[in-house]
């Protein structure tokens, strides 16, 4: 077993952190990585499953956003497919979803991140004018819906289902949830019984 495969499950049966278990995660996946550190673990174990993405230049930010996490591509590295820069937004105000991203247990903050580096990989794929018709895809109701299901599948796929279920159940039964946010997730995004299935 990879070692770093091997501090990651160490990790999530024990529950119990290891610097040097951290500092391996951070030597094998956070290179090209502009790291939130209160956030380190969660985004290190994400990363651990999407190794597609290890060269890939992606800086994450605490900001106040609409929902739980978003990513973006920054500008003008758009424009060349080959040195893109993305950055992956996290919720950092309440108001807008009813709890913080540090209120998720470390799985909840796994999916979350997990289903936003989906997305950057799915970006990095497209060419300029495939972001143009994403975004103008995004835009619409019934595209959208795809777009995130799609995305959810993906994080599926990537060895994060129970994380995943973990989390569309918290942001789906919690009573700290907006109710805003909650018809958002159950419009948008895949429900608890549709990932176990």
């Amino acid at each position: 077993m990879n070692k770093n495969l091997f501090a990651i499950l160490l990790i999530t049966l024990s529950g119990q952190l290891s610097a040097q278990n951290i500092d391996s995660l951070q030597s094998s996946f956070g290179q090209n990585k502009i790291i939130i550190s209160e956030y380190r673990l969660p985004i290190l174990i994400a990363l651990s499953h999407y190794p597609e993405l290890i060269n890939t230049k992606i800086i994450f930010k605490s900001v106040n956003i609409e929902s739980t996490g978003k990513t973006t591509i920054a500008f003008p590295s758009i424009l060349t497919k080959s040195n893109r820069k993305y950055i992956i937004y996290i919720n950092d105000n309440k108001e807008q979803t009813g709890f913080l991203f540090k209120d998720l247990s470390l799985n909840e903050q796994i999916a979350v991140i997990g289903h936003e580096l989906a997305h950057v990989l799915d970006f990095s794929k497209r060419s300029f004018i495939g972001m143009i018709t994403w975004g103008s895809n995004y835009l619409n109701h019934e595209k959208r819906i795809k777009i995130e299901r799609e995305t959810d599948q993906a994080t599926i796929t990537h060895g994060l289902k129970n994380e995943l279920y973990e989390w569309s159940n918290f942001a789906l039964t919690s009573p700290l949830t907006n109710p805003q946010y909650k018809k958002m997730r159950f419009t948008y995004y895949l429900h608890p019984e549709e990932i176990s299935k």
